[in-house]
């Protein structure tokens, strides 16, 4: 079980085609989405809507974590990685724009991070 944690819409829009592929090789997908990708997504896809976030990783229990940048407040990412890693899950962090990254202050790390090309490496 993968759990996806979506909160921008372009991150949203980076992750969420990738939900039906797993799906079709019988990898199960649950999505967290807190605004405003809920708002914009949540009639094309089964999300996990933000009121759900208190026990979230134990009533979905999850094998692999992916996290979104996204605007500052929300659970996503720093919440849903700290919260990964107290239950020893590994988590990734998707990038969707090469600076995303910077609008946080990273009290703890992903295992790895997807970035968008190469000048997003540096």
């Amino acid at each position: 079980m993968i759990l996806f944690g979506l909160r921008g819409i372009g991150s949203a829009n980076a992750c969420l085609p990738t939900v039906p592929i797993l799906n079709n090789r019988g990898i199960s997908v649950s999505v967290y989405a807190e605004e405003p990708a809920y708002g914009r997504f949540s009639d094309k896809f089964a999300l996990i809507p933000e009121s759900a976030w208190d026990g979230l990783l134990d009533s979905v229990r999850p094998s692999l974590v992916v996290a979104t940048c996204a605007t500052v407040g929300g659970n996503i990412p720093n919440n849903l990685i700290y919260e990964a890693k107290q239950r020893e899950l590994p988590v990734v962090l998707v990038e969707d724009n090469w600076n995303s990254h910077s609008s946080f202050s990273w009290e703890i790390l992903p295992y790895g991070v997807c970035v968008v090309n190469e000048f997003a490496k540096i």
